[in-house]
This record gives structure tokens, C-alpha cells and sequence, in this order.
């Protein structure tokens, strides 16, 4: 089973790319010795310290098996069609709240809560598959949701897209901070069923937020937008209408997984994640052991523009994330390239730090806002980054998941 801590998910208290699962060198079984193909080179194998850290990949990992794992790996792969709030507009890019520790998570059907009010997902849940959220903000004065929930089939969606919001209508007199409730059209999209309302929030003293819960039947898909905005409501509306306009197409182009293939799925369909540094044995999360697509990459970003610009400038077309997360890029020289401008994908103040040793193109830097080390390198067409407390650690990791995407 795959953890969860209350009612939020056990994904949203770990950064998988920045203040992440890492594991002390000591705490794992000694490193497994692993032939490895001949280095690039000015690389000398033999002269690199994984300390205790796996060098030998795992092997096949099979298929999704419960439903939990089977959900999250569908939602991985929805994650793809999932539009980005900065998609709809570049200043909504700061990682936001509910829970969302680096922005974006699948949504399980028994976690719907966390993206809407919960007794308006209990009529959601029933029929529901899975889902995934991306989630923004820009510091009180806009916040925007985006969530697509895969449900059972299209009667399924368009009950739930039915349902949901008219509980909302109808709890509306509990809610003493809201004010205003009422349906609103969202323009160019007759089909939405959206809610509008305002709060206030002690973070924006007299300034109130006008937020518009907005749901869409789409096939088998229901199209959730929460928008909020000090502006006005105008301007929520304008965000769900925008959103709509991008998810539409993009969901287009998804083709849901049957629900008998579901546990069929696999669990590492690149053959990458076996060859990416491991998390612990406990260490298995909502965000983690995850392959994503190109756009799916984005979501968890601290800073999806620099990243949607980096790792398009490298060709990157794959993510996979375990203790370490690793990118498939073009070729070995966009690799070596994504590798030394890695940290262009941070937000907040970071310093040069020791390279790893011997380990050259190596980079590694410390973000002083957390008090944590990176260190970013390449091997072949892969670019990696691992992440944690302490720089010589971080180094052990480093060279482990070098020799890792190098192992035969």
C-alpha cells in the first residue's frame, strides 16, 4: 500500500526534486557491484565512492498490481494531458497550498478532498478512477487549481460534474466566510457547471477572494477548475474559461486505460526507473517511482518556465523519479548540457558547491533556502540530479547513480 500521512497525501511532505526522500549511505544494504560499460571519457569508474548506495539495477518491476498502484500510475500518465496554471498565465507559477508540496500529485478517489470541499467529493468518489491536480499560485492575489479526474465512463462523469457542485449549492448557507454563492457562466463554455463566491481571508485583509469552482463532463473525464482571484470575479471567470480552452484539447488527445488492463499496467515502462537511484524500502510515495511525459515533467517543478525551457532545449522526453531522478534527453551532448545548467530549473538563492569527485561535468550547488545540496551530472543520453542534507552524501548518491545508468 502506498503511504498516506492524515488526510493529506504522503507525496505532499516530499520533494521529490529538491528536499526529497534521500537516504543516508549507512542506512542501506551495501552497495551491490554491478560491471559497467566503458566510461565516457575522463571518467574512471573504479575512482568514484557510492559509499553504501546501490550501483546494480533493480530488476523488471513488473506490473501495477493494487488498485492503489494502479491508480497512481494511471494518474501518471493523465499527468500528460494536464494543463499547468503558468499554461494559462506565466505569473500563476508559485508552488501552492492544499497540500501539494511541489505543486502537482495524482488524486485518488479517497483523497479527493484535498483539491475540493470534501462533501462535495464524497458524490464524486464513487465512480471515480483516478485523477491529478496542478496547483499555483501568485502570492495573494491569484490562485488556480487544475484538476482532471478520469471516472468510470461518460454517464459517470456527467453525474459527478452534475453532482458535485450542485452540493456545493446547496451547503452553501453553512459556510460563514462565504458569501455571494451562486451559478455563473463560464464564457465559450455552456457545458460548465461552475459555482462562484466570495471569502474572506485574513492574508488579504479588506481585499476578499472571488473564487469560482467551475466542473466539466468531457467524455470520461470531469474538468475541475478552482480559481481565485482579488481582482474580481470577472477575472476568476476568465481564468476557468482560459483553462477550459487549453484542457480541452489537451485531454483529447488521452485515451483512458481499460479497467480490466489497469493492473497490467506497468510499473516502469522506459526500463529507467530500475536503473535510477532507489528509494528506501519504506520511502514509496504518491510522487515518487513515477515516469513522466514531457508535460507531467513540469508539474512538480519549482520553476516549470526554466524547466519547460531547459529540458525542451535538451530534447528531454522522459522523467523518472525514485531517490534521484534522471532525464532522457537527445543525445549525450544535450545531456552534459541540461546537467551543467540544472540549477537555472531552481527558484530561490542557491551557491556553487564542491563538484562530486571524480565525477568531471559534475555540478552540484547548495540552496541555501532549505539548507540543501544537488548535484547534477550526465551519463550518456541521461541527465541526473539527486538531492539532499549534506554535500558529501550527496556526492555518495551522485556517484551511485552514475554508475547505475552505467551498469550493463
Amino acid at each position: 500500500m502506498i503511504k498516506f500521512v492524515g488526510a493529506a497525501l504522503t507525496a505532499m511532505a516530499v520533494a521529490a526534486a529538491g528536499t526529497g526522500c534521500t537516504r543516508e549511505a549507512a542506512d542501506d544494504a551495501q552497495a551491490s557491484p554491478a560491471q559497467s560499460a566503458p566510461a565516457p571519457a575522463g571518467v574512471d569508474a573504479g575512482a568514484l565512492d557510492p559509499a553504501n548506495y546501490p550501483t546494480k539495477p533493480l530488476p523488471p518491476m513488473g506490473n501495477g498490481g493494487g488498485r492503489q498502484h494502479a491508480a497512481v500510475l494511471e494518474a501518471n500518465r493523465l499527468a500528460d494531458a494536464v494543463v499547468g496554471p503558468w499554461e494559462v498565465d506565466e505569473a500563476i507559477n508559485q508552488i501552492a497550498g492544499l497540500g501539494f508540496a511541489y505543486g502537482g500529485s495524482p488524486i485518488l478517489p479517497e483523497r479527493l478532498q484535498v483539491v475540493m470541499d470534501k462533501r462535495a467529493a464524497e458524490v464524486g468518489q464513487p465512480k471515480m478512477v483516478t485523477g491529478y491536480a496542478s496547483n499555483r499560485k501568485l502570492d495573494n492575489q491569484r490562485m488556480l487549481n487544475n484538476v482532471v479526474l478520469e471516472m468510470q465512463d461518460p454517464q459517470a462523469a456527467s453525474a459527478a460534474a452534475h453532482d458535485m457542485p450542485q452540493r456545493l449549492l446547496d451547503l452553501a448557507g453553512q459556510y460563514e466566510s462565504t458569501t455571494g454563492t451562486a451559478i455563473v457562466p463560464i464564457p465559450g463554455h455552456d457545458d460548465a457547471f461552475a459555482v462562484a463566491s466570495t471569502a474572506e481571508l485574513p492574508e488579504t485583509g479588506d481585499r476578499p477572494w472571488n473564487m469560482v469552482e467551475s466542473f466539466t463532463a468531457h467524455g470520461p473525464f470531469v474538468l475541475f477548475q478552482r480559481a481565485q482571484t482579488t481582482a474580481d470575479m470577472a477575472d476568476a471567470v476568465s481564468l476557468v474559461a482560459r483553462t477550459l480552452d487549453l484542457q480541452i484539447p489537451a485531454i483529447a488527445g488521452f485515451t483512458p486505460t481499460a479497467a480490466a488492463d489497469l493492473p497490467n499496467l506497468p510499473k516502469d515502462p522506459s526500463g529507467l526507473l530500475a536503473r535510477t537511484l532507489p528509494v528506501g524500502p519504506k520511502g514509496e510515495t504518491f510522487v515518487n517511482n513515477a515516469t513522466l511525459g514531457t508535460r507531467a515533467m513540469l508539474h512538480e517543478e519549482p520553476n516549470p518556465i526554466a524547466a519547460h525551457k531547459a529540458y525542451s532545449d535538451a530534447g528531454a522526453d522522459l522523467k523518472v523519479v525514485a531517490d534521484g531522478t534522471v532525464f532522457r534527453t537527445r543525445d549525450a551532448a544535450a545531456a552534459k548540457a541540461l546537467a551543467t545548467r540544472f540549477s537555472e530549473t531552481e527558484t530561490g538563492p542557491h551557491a556553487p558547491a564542491d563538484a562530486v569527485p571524480n565525477l568531471p561535468d559534475s555540478t552540484c550547488y547548495h540552496l541555501t533556502d532549505n539548507d540543501k545540496f544537488a548535484c547534477a551530472g550526465a551519463s550518456d543520453q541521461h541527465t541526473f540530479v539527486v538531492y539532499g542534507p549534506r554535500l558529501q552524501d550527496v556526492h555518495h548518491m551522485a556517484a551511485a547513480q552514475y554508475l547505475l545508468l552505467a551498469a550493463k
